[in-house]
C-alpha cells in the first residue's frame, strides 16, 4: 500500500492481508537497497580517506544500522514466509513490532549523532555530500520502517479473526496427515542425530518428544498429544539458544509446525 507522508503514522487499519505482504516485500527490498548503499558509500569514503573525518558516533550509527538492516531482512522474509503459509502467530506479531520499534530508535540515533557536531561539516564538498546522502538515506529508511509497529496491530487482528472463527482455533483444526508427519519426524531424528551444537541433555529430551509426538499422532489420541505440546512449550521456556535456533529450523517441516504451533 502506500504509506502515509509521516514516518510511523501509516493507517494499516482497513488493509488487507495482501496489502501488508505488499509492503513486507517491498521492505525486504528497500532493506537490500539501502544497506548495499551505505556500505559501498562507506567504503568510497574510506578509499577516499575521508571516513576518518566523520566523528564516531555517527560512524558507529552507520556500522550499527547495517547490522541492524541484516536482521530485518532476515526477520521480515521470516513474518512473510509464516503469512504465505498460514503459520501466523503472536511470535511474528511481536517480531514485526519490534522492528518498528528498533526503527524509532535508529531514527533518533542518526538525528542525534549526526548532529552533535558541527565543525567537521564542510559543504559543498565532494565527499561531505556523501555523508549528507548517507544520512539521508539512512534516517529516511528507519523513518519509513517505524510503520512496521503498526502493521503488527493490523496482524494481531488477523490472528483474533483465526481463533474466533468457530469453537474451536484455527490451529485444533489442523488436520495432520499421520504418515507425512511420521516421514517428517524421520527426517529430522536422523538430521538431530549428527547435530553437535545441542547439549547432549537436551538433544536427548528433544528426541523423545519428536518420538512421543509420532506415536501419538500415528494412535490419533488427542488427549497424548495435547500434553505432548504441552512438554514442547514448557522445553522451550527454559531452552538455550542454540536449542531454540533449531526449534526455529523445525518450522519449515510444514506438518511438524502445524502439530507444534511454530
Amino acid at each position: 500500500m502506500v504509506q502515509g507522508l509521516i514516518g510511523g503514522a501509516t493507517n494499516y487499519n482497513d488493509q488487507s492481508i495482501n496489502d501488508i505482504i505488499e509492503d513486507l516485500k517491498n521492505w525486504i527490498s528497500y532493506s537490500i537497497e539501502t544497506k548495499k548503499y551505505i556500505e559501498e558509500n562507506m567504503n568510497y569514503l574510506k578509499n577516499n580517506s575521508y571516513w576518518d573525518n566523520i566523528p564516531l558516533n555517527f560512524q558507529m550509527t552507520l556500522i550499527e544500522s547495517i547490522r541492524c538492516q541484516n536482521n530485518f531482512i532476515s526477520d521480515l522474509k521470516f513474518i512473510l514466509e509464516a503469512i504465505n503459509t498460514n503459520y501466523l502467530t503472536k511470535r511474528e506479531v511481536e517480531l514485526i513490532k519490534t522492528i518498528g520499534e528498533k526503527a524509532i530508535k535508529y531514527n533518533r540515533e542518526y538525528g542525534i549523532t549526526y548532529k552533535e557536531e558541527s565543525r567537521w561539516k564542510k559543504y559543498g564538498d565532494k565527499n561531505f555530500k556523501v555523508v549528507e546522502s548517507l544520512y539521508a538515506n539512512g534516517r529516511d529508511y528507519f523513518v519509513t520502517l517505524q510503520d512496521a509497529i503498526n502493521v503488527s496491530e493490523r496482524l494481531n487482528d488477523y490472528i483474533n479473526i483465526i481463533l474466533s472463527n468457530g469453537n474451536n482455533s484455527k490451529v485444533d483444526r489442523v488436520q495432520i496427515n499421520s504418515s507425512q508427519y511420521a516421514k517428517e519426524i524421520n527426517v529430522v531424528l536422523e538430521k538431530l542425530k549428527i547435530l553437535e551444537a545441542l547439549d547432549p541433555i537436551n538433544k536427548l529430551y528433544l528426541e523423545d518428544l519428536l518420538k512421543e509426538s509420532k506415536e501419538v499422532v500415528e494412535n490419533g489420541d488427542l488427549e497424548a498429544q495435547s500434553k505432548n505440546k504441552t512438554k514442547m512449550k514448557r522445553f522451550l521456556e527454559r531452552a538455550d539458544r542454540e536449542t531454540l535456533d533449531y526449534i526455529n529450523w523445525l518450522r519449515f517441516y510444514s506438518n511438524i509446525a502445524s502439530y507444534f504451533h511454530f
